[in-house]
């Protein structure tokens, strides 16, 4: 392989042209070479867009030109898993983005081709290369104060409402509340290093959801997560008498809330835009694909894997259990080995 990094793109929606396509530009090693959408006119708006681009009719035919080292799954969420598993099966390593799949069954299907191909598979979990999440997922792996009590974590992830936008059946979960709920329950797992136990879920008389769980070794956590008129991503982390907060747009972890904090938000955020920069959450996903590229170049399996994904499959499906069930406190499986 070459210094550079061929990719193919496999699904060329909004969220291709609105997160990979600047990730892909923003790194010198890396080249979109070919985009598959079943749509012609978005395929070749991707391809107009990526000089050197060939947009092809099918997902054989990007695999049959050759011209690919990797590829990105970013269609939509029930088309993931075949899509995952047939480029595995071309012998070509997977970037999908999360929710990896629309069923645990799928995932463990991924799971299988990955192992048979033993290719490198990531799934794009971009939070967890946020520069103020790696700060506080530091802090919460140093040793503990002597008595120091189990963290907590309470997190708030609101889209802002659109025009006969819903959330589905009451155990249902509309894709958009999903893909959220799905990032959040990753991320929990991620910040606190511990597998989550059990949760319990309810919806709101706002139709929010409110996710309330528990970690195996101790720790707690709560997430809301639904359709609001203003959007919000917030999360706030307690460790005995440590305090942190991330919040979209903000490239710090503390302090926790404030005035204060608020100010030093507001400041940065002028600084960013008198530079024209970008701030640590959308840099994430050019760190992510870093790191996927690097996997790729490498030829070995030094990617995360399917593991993460499974493990937010599961914690999903007890989120469902739980709605289904009036709010019933539901156990989540650990990711089988087997």
């Amino acid at each position: 392989m070459s210094g550079t990094v061929l990719l193919g793109l496999l699904g060329c929606g909004p969220r291709a042209e609105r997160v990979h396509l600047p990730a892909i530009r923003a790194l010198p090693s890396v080249r979109l070479t070919a985009a598959y959408d079943p749509s012609p006119e978005r395929r070749d708006s991707i391809a107009r867009m990526a000089p050197g681009c060939r947009p092809v009719p099918s997902p054989e035919a990007l695999f049959e030109t050759r011209a690919v080292d990797a590829v990105i799954v970013a269609a939509p969420l029930a088309k993931r898993a075949s899509l995952a598993v047939q480029s595995l099966g071309a012998g070509v390593p997977v970037l999908i983005d999360p929710p990896m799949a629309a069923s645990t069954e799928e995932g463990l299907w991924i799971r299988d081709a990955e192992r048979i191909a033993r290719l490198p598979v990531m799934v794009g979990y971009n939070r967890r290369r946020w520069r103020p999440v790696e700060v506080v997922r530091r802090a919460l792996a140093s040793n503990p104060a002597e008595g120091e009590p189990a963290p907590s974590i309470e997190s708030t992830i609101l889209r802002r409402s659109e025009p006969g936008a819903g959330t589905g059946s009451e155990a249902g979960l509309d894709a958009a509340l999903l893909a959220d709920l799905d990032f959040y329950l990753d991320l929990l797992r991620h910040l606190m290093g511990r597998e989550i136990s059990s949760l319990s879920a309810r919806r709101d008389p706002l139709e929010q959801v409110q996710v309330q769980a528990t970690f195996h070794g101790g720790g707690t956590a709560s997430c809301r997560a639904g359709r609001a008129e203003r959007a919000e991503e917030r999360v706030l982390i307690r460790a005995g008498n440590r305090a942190f907060e991330l919040r979209a747009g903000s490239d710090r972890a503390r302090p926790s809330g404030g005035t204060a904090r608020a100010a030093i938000d507001i400041a940065d955020a002028t600084g960013r835009k008198l530079a024209s920069a970008q701030d640590s959450l959308a840099r994430s996903y050019e760190r992510q694909l870093q790191a996927f590229v690097d996997a790729v170049g490498a030829r070995a399996k030094i990617a995360p894997g399917t593991t993460d994904g499974l493990a937010a499959l599961l914690a999903a499906d007890a989120v469902r259990r739980s709605l289904a069930e009036g709010s019933l406190e539901c156990e989540v499986p650990l990711v089988p080995t087997a």
